[in-house]
């Protein structure tokens, strides 16, 4: 009986400290750009701010959700509010505001190639030989919500406006 008191206990020890490597879809998307700034891509600072002004300023919510469980409706969720959301002006001074009908299509199509990215990264990110396993979150993503949700097809040709 104190065997598998004994046992039990140490099967709620493991659980509790494998949850506790569990990422965050915030720890997802700062580990990401983490990982894009080491490695020394350009791109490290826009996919920073994209993150912010896209998704972390406006889905609190869904930031703390442990990583694992951000599902394709989540992330469709996120790419047709940026897509519903009225652009923001234009210019500084006298240039003219962005139209009422203006649309959001590259901020979306951005937004979803840098989260597809960000998943494909945390698929593995853990496991990377260069990291120490018992320093590094896991994200465990099973099923990639990006491969879900197709791109917009009319976002080629400058047509389109952001941000």
């Amino acid at each position: 009986m104190a065997s598998l008191a004994k046992d039990v206990k140490e099967a709620a020890r493991i659980k509790e400290d494998q949850l506790s490597k569990v990422g965050s879809f915030q720890e997802l998307l700062d580990e990401y750009v983490r990982d894009l700034t080491a490695r020394g891509k350009t791109k490290d600072k826009e996919v920073k701010r994209l993150f912010r002004t896209h998704i972390s300023d406006h889905h609190r919510d869904l930031m703390a959700k442990p990583a694992i469980r951000i599902t394709p409706e989540d992330r469709h969720h996120i790419l047709s509010e940026i897509r519903d959301r009225k652009p923001r002006g234009r210019g500084i001074g006298n240039k003219p505001k962005a139209s009422a009908n203006s649309d959001m299509h590259s901020s979306v199509a951005m937004v979803h190639r840098y989260l597809k990215a960000a998943f494909n990264f945390a698929d593995g990110a853990h496991l990377a030989l260069e990291r120490d396993v018992n320093a590094t979150k896991i994200f465990a993503i099973e099923k990639k919500p990006a491969e879900a949700i197709r791109p917009l097809t009319d976002t080629e040709g400058g047509g389109a406006q952001s941000r």
